[in-house]
């Protein structure tokens, strides 16, 4: 007996060489980071994509962006960084993710590209104040070998 047919699709959605349902259309996050999935990656092309999504008064040396709190807790690592918690120079408690960014071979760039995106998805949440997910304040870019304190 022959296998029974596949289910269609359901509308705007299609199907891949697996089977698995794909997209037909982009939802706007998909179109708001689509430049982040670029076709090859190099360090010219990360230091340009990284200054859209970074402003140049929040590219610092490590120790600038270190000395901007009076303490600094680290609560964890996963898997494109570490957690800490800080207390601003003002007193207030916030959670710091630090990613160190190598630019050694074109995966380390790609890496460098995962961690832009989730700083321009966390915005593009902020934006459209996405609820249940917590704000983002600031994105930083350090110059430096290692972003811990």
């Amino acid at each position: 007996r022959a296998p029974p047919p596949a289910a269609a699709p359901r509308p705007g959605m299609s199907q891949d060489d697996d089977g698995f349902a794909i997209p037909t259309s982009k939802r706007p996050v998909d179109a708001a980071l689509e430049w982040l999935y670029p076709e090859k990656f190099t360090v010219k092309g990360f230091t340009r994509d990284a200054a859209k999504v970074v402003t140049p008064q929040h590219v610092l040396a490590i120790n600038e962006f270190w000395s901007a709190f009076t303490s600094v807790t680290f609560l964890g690592e996963g898997s494109f960084g570490f957690v800490w918690r800080c207390v601003t120079l003002e007193g207030r408690t916030v959670a710091v993710k630090s990613s160190p960014i190598a630019f050694d071979c074109p995966e380390a760039i790609d890496d460098g590209y995962s961690v832009l995106r989730e700083i321009a998805v966390l915005k593009f949440l902020n934006k459209h104040k996405v609820r249940n997910v917590l704000p983002m304040h600031a994105a930083f870019f350090c110059v430096g070998n290692e972003a811990v304190p």
